[in-house]
């Protein structure tokens, strides 16, 4: 794995990761997890944490980063799909690895609840969903428990349903179009 070049950005994304279940207070007090930095193999790197600061302020600036309000009412940040899917491309030879099965989802969104119907499209395609028909999409990735949390906080769980299969007919177009050989 290849971990040349990799912007601050890229490396707080990086390091951010064992964290994306649980969240953290970096945002607070970013020297905390300056030392996960270290253990992404970034000796050449001069971070410090005004500059992690200032790159988590430009990653939630970019949608790769949201901050969110706990059950103890202390605001943490967490890492959004988006900011996982880039952090996949990044990583692309070993976080992406298919395991052959196709996940697809499917919905039926009323016109008037548009906005939501909007918005999942918007994020299916931050996670690398592509679109399979007008209302199902498809990806070879699992990102269940990511689409879990999209789909409760647009609160549409009656309206989508997701599938998780082994084989898709036309599958050689499919593995085409998402890179897999």
């Amino acid at each position: 794995m290849r971990h040349q070049n990799k912007s601050i950005l890229d490396q707080i994304l990086l390091a951010l990761m064992p964290f994306s279940k649980e969240g953290s207070d970096f945002i607070y007090h970013p020297e905390k997890f300056i030392n996960q930095l270290e253990l992404e193999k970034n000796k050449e790197s001069n971070l410090n944490a005004r500059t992690a600061a200032v790159a988590i302020c430009r990653a939630k600036q970019k949608g790769y980063l949201r901050e969110v309000e706990t059950k103890n009412k202390e605001k943490t940040i967490r890492i959004t799909p988006k900011g996982k899917m880039k952090i996949y491309k990044y990583l692309n030879e070993t976080a992406m690895q298919w395991d052959g099965k196709w996940r697809i989802l499917f919905f039926d969104i009323p016109e008037k609840h548009r906005s939501k119907r909007d918005s999942l499209r918007k994020k299916l395609k931050e996670l690398g969903f592509k679109q399979y028909q007008i209302s199902a999409w498809i990806c070879p990735f699992d990102f269940t428990e990511e689409l879990d949390v999209i789909i409760y906080e647009l609160q549409i769980d009656k309206n989508v349903q997701y599938v998780i299969g082994d084989s898709v007919k036309g599958e050689d177009k499919l593995k085409s179009m998402f890179n897999l050989h």
